[in-house]
């Protein structure tokens, strides 16, 4: 795209890759758009399913020579380790008050920083004594193929939503309150990756991590610890009945409880999908080290032309800088024909063991079987709740 307009040549190519999205939900999407990430003076990266790396001509003195590989040099671009912050736990032990809450977060902070010094020195002693000799090693070039020094260290953020209601008594799509507090908080993480980076000489970012264990094991320890689980029984999403039962028979692993991810909404709010898009995309920039929007289509089925418009408007309009449109369906075990949506029997042969695929976080794989009608997971047992409690956006496109 050029200021805005789609390239008459990309029209046909944009046309065929929706058409993928309609079929299977399995693409990305990063919004070049953004004045951070324009291409003419920068690069970006996007690895696993949200974390952002970026090199630039006003930071890096060798930009154009990595640009153009000249003299074998090329861009090194990673993370080296991220740490989860559980922002609801920091809430509960502030008591009501936000300064005390801003300090437990710093305080979580100050010990992620202490894990990134030990896996830099690790690493860096490691590849000093000869290890690592893979990723280590020098192109004919002469040019070391990765540089570690470089590599960014990112704060994952777990539980915003949850964080705001416990303050607020209302969750991110239900006021702008809630809203206000999330965008300060996040300003004042954000602040400190930036000066502990500077203190500590390594790159520190704020980001959204998949959290595809940990969203559920942050929730399930504090529903365990009697300094937490008043709260927590509160806040936290999925079963939390259930797996309130379980926890007093001693079970304490793989319950269908868990913490929002990032900063979205919660999983199941009753609220369109352009509110949804306005929420996140205000809270966006405060994540420099990347962070993912997921439109979930659920039953929906959208034609191809509606995808590509709802796209563009997110890429021109919004701060949202990397996203995708997820969809669900099922694949007969008999004579293999794909269903759209989680299906209890095969349209085409009547079967009833059908796999059923959806995006766990970032990518799609079998969530479960479906057999005779009932489902049987895969994913674990948090992920499995949230699959039939996500808000289907489809219908609003």
């Amino acid at each position: 795209m050029i200021d805005n307009e789609i390239i008459p040549s990309y029209k046909e190519l944009y046309k065929m890759a929706f058409e993928v999205v309609a079929k299977t939900g399995s693409m990305y999407f990063d919004n070049l758009l953004l004045d951070s990430k324009k291409s003419e003076t920068s690069v970006s990266c996007v690895q696993c399913c949200a974390y952002s790396f970026q090199d630039g001509e006003n930071t890096d003195i060798l930009f154009n020579e990595k640009l153009n590989f000249t003299n074998g040099n090329h861009f090194k671009l990673g993370g080296m380790q991220v740490v989860s912050i559980n922002l609801p736990r920091c809430a509960y032990q502030a008591n009501g008050d936000r300064k005390v809450l801003i300090a437990r977060i710093y305080d979580m902070m100050d010990k992620a920083v202490e894990i990134f010094k030990i896996k830099q020195k690790l690493i860096m002693d490691q590849a000093e004594n000869g290890g690592l000799s893979y990723i280590n090693q020098i192109t004919p070039k002469g040019v070391r193929f990765t540089d570690f020094k470089s590599l960014v260290f990112e704060m994952g953020i777990v539980g915003l939503n949850e964080m705001v209601e416990h303050f607020t008594c209302e969750q991110l799509h239900e006021s702008e309150n809630s809203r206000d507090l999330a965008k300060s908080i996040l300003a004042q993480m954000s602040e400190y990756c930036k000066m502990a980076s500077d203190t500590y000489n390594m790159k520190i970012v704020l980001a959204r991590t998949p959290a595809e264990t940990t969203a559920q094991r942050f929730a399930v320890c504090d529903m365990m610890d009697d300094r937490y689980k008043g709260f927590a029984e509160l806040t936290v999403k999925g079963d939390k009945y259930t797996a309130k039962g379980l926890i007093a028979k001693g079970k304490t692993r793989d319950l269908p409880v868990f913490y929002s991810n990032g900063i979205s909404p919660s999983i199941d709010a009753p609220i369109n999908l352009s509110k949804k898009i306005k929420i996140e995309s205000e809270l966006w920039p405060y994540l420099d080290g990347g962070c993912i929007s997921h439109i979930w289509l659920g039953e929906s089925n959208p034609s191809a032309e509606s995808l590509m418009n709802f796209a563009l408007r997110i890429a021109q309009k919004t701060n949202i800088g990397y996203f995708a449109f997820s969809k669900n369906y099922s694949q007969c075990e008999i004579c293999h024909h794909i269903t759209d949506g989680i299906a209890k029997k095969c349209e085409k042969c009547g079967g009833e063991k059908l796999i059923i695929f959806a995006r766990i976080t970032g990518y799609l794989s079998a969530a479960g079987m479906m057999e005779h009608g009932i489902f049987k997971p895969r994913w674990n047992a948090a992920k499995a709740t949230e699959l039939f409690m996500r808000h289907d956006d489809g219908k609003d496109m």
